[in-house]
């Protein structure tokens, strides 16, 4: 890395109160996990070192400019942390990006800056990017550009985890474990209440309940692996089978055929979306999901299958409005549902699917909360609202959209705005079990109360909602609608 003398790469090195954006994903998607050794290959000021140290990981960097002395060290996980970007001549930037690869034992952590639709850069055409006034070197990738030049450098399948930010995993089935933690909706939950126990089970009610939320979480009979206490719960109850009759009768919701039904649509999916990328063969998946595609299916061809189908409605404009139209959940609109992202997973199959074809294509967006299906054209959006919880009518910070069609993404600004727009009906976005929800629900019974929603003024603006509601007589001290006192 040591580049042309009228470029100081040096300079593009920032000073930050915080780890990386990328560092920040790869903790986030526990792909970095307490245990896992990190190396910072290009690590500027070493910052991301010394936060890592003092988070008690084993964290060590190398940098040309201001660490050249450190060795460069193999680690499970390697992070090549906007390098890339600043390397003007492209035989450079593959050996550095093969070397990073060479040194990561589990994954290696990609990132450069992206150039969206409509960003200018000010600089000089230099090479196959810019050359800033400050002298130094930036290459602005788009997602896909970024995607192909990771893959056709280290000839693996990149995994994106946000804008920007990708992963090459070393280990095939740590990634297929990350696609299936980012789709599934599978929760554990807490005992459920007894509605009823034979005297004879009461001493054995723990080892039942522990059983039943693993069969919940799982969606169906767990392995020796899964709960350890099989043995025992044989000994002491009975069989798997017999056992889940039980809960079934003793615990209230206990239900192991919905429980069923989630699995199977969290692993449709999962297999409709693996086909984006080279769908894995059975043999290198972890045993827990060959089980799961043995047991909820039959087999991983019929799986695959029924996820092609799955696939194929994401792509028709028609299925994805049908879908939106019959959702339950969400708030439909004449071009699109808007739902916020804890409830995605809750979401018909097909449009899971069609939310996962834009995490497939960018990775989690940083800080969105709200997704925008569009109904007809084929785009969805990832859309920002900071105050979503305590703003009973919270602002639109930012907005990123990709069109699944041309792939082609584009970002707004809107955090500088004298009049962003607003939301209305919050507890339309949430499930019930939200834990604003209820707060939610009531303002909106108010402002209907009061006729504050049964208008054609703009009220989906900042301002003109201000305005409106003050000529009404109101004002909102949070999530309350209050009278202003006339005096």
């Amino acid at each position: 890395m040591t580049g042309s003398d009228a470029i100081l790469r040096h300079r593009t090195a920032i000073a930050r109160t915080a780890l990386s954006r990328p560092i920040q994903q790869a903790i986030e998607d526990a792909v970095l996990r307490p245990g896992k050794s990190v190396f910072d290959y290009g690590c500027g000021r070493g910052i991301d070192v010394h936060f890592l140290r003092a988070a008690g990981y084993e964290a060590a960097g190398w940098d040309p400019e201001f660490h050249p002395t450190g060795q460069k060290l193999q680690a499970d996980l390697v992070n090549l942390g906007y390098v890339v970007n600043v390397v003007e001549d492209l035989d450079e930037r593959r050996t550095a990006l093969r070397e990073a690869y060479h040194l990561a034992k589990d994954c290696l952590i990609v990132s450069a800056q992206l150039s969206y639709q409509g960003r200018i850069s000010i600089g000089e055409s230099y090479a196959d990017g810019i050359l800033t006034r400050r002298n130094t070197f930036q290459k602005y990738f788009t997602q896909d550009e970024l995607r192909e030049f990771i893959e056709s450098t280290l000839h693996i399948d990149a995994t994106p985890a946000a804008p920007g930010i990708f992963y090459a995993f070393r280990i095939e089935a740590e990634k297929h474990e990350l696609l299936l933690r980012k789709i599934a909706s599978r929760r554990t939950a807490v005992p459920r209440r007894i509605v009823s126990l034979e005297e004879r089970l009461a001493p054995h009610r723990e080892l039942l309940q522990s059983f039943a939320t693993t069969v919940e979480s799982l969606g169906r009979l767990p392995r020796e692996s899964e709960f350890g206490q099989l043995a025992d719960l044989r000994r002491c109850v009975g069989t798997p089978k017999r056992c889940v009759r039980l809960c079934e009768r003793l615990f209230e919701g206990f239900r192991l055929d919905e429980f069923r039904a989630r699995a199977q649509d969290d692993l449709l999916t999962y297999v409709a979306l693996s086909r984006f990328r080279r769908r894995p063969k059975f043999g290198v998946l972890p045993d827990a999901l060959r089980w799961d595609f043995r047991d909820l299916f039959g087999s991983y061809s019929k799986a695959c299958c029924e996820g092609d189908a799955l696939l194929f409605r994401a792509g028709s404009a028609e299925h994805i409005d049908s879908a939106c139209v019959a959702s339950k959940i969400g708030k439909l609109l004449p071009t699109a549902l808007y739902v916020h992202e804890s409830a995605v997973s809750d979401l018909a199959p097909v449009l899971r699917v069609y939310v996962g074809c834009a995490r497939a294509f960018v990775g989690d967006v940083p800080d969105a909360n709200l997704i925008k299906i569009h109904r007809f054209t084929g785009k969805l959006s990832h859309l920002v609202y900071p105050q979503f919880e305590n703003d009973p009518h919270p602002a639109l910070a930012r907005s990123l959209t990709i069109n699944l069609r041309t792939r082609q993404i584009r970002e707004r600004e809107y955090s500088e705005s004298a009049n962003p727009p607003i939301l209305h009906r919050k507890e339309t976005l949430v499930l019930p079990s939200y834990p604003h929800f209820e707060a939610f629900r009531a303002l909106t019974q108010q402002e209907e109360e009061a006729g504050l929603l049964e208008t054609s003024e703009p009220i989906g603006f900042q301002r003109q909602w201000r305005e409106f509601i003050e000529s009404r007589g109101y004002t909102l001290e949070g999530h309350s609608l209050q009278r202003r006192d006339k005096s």
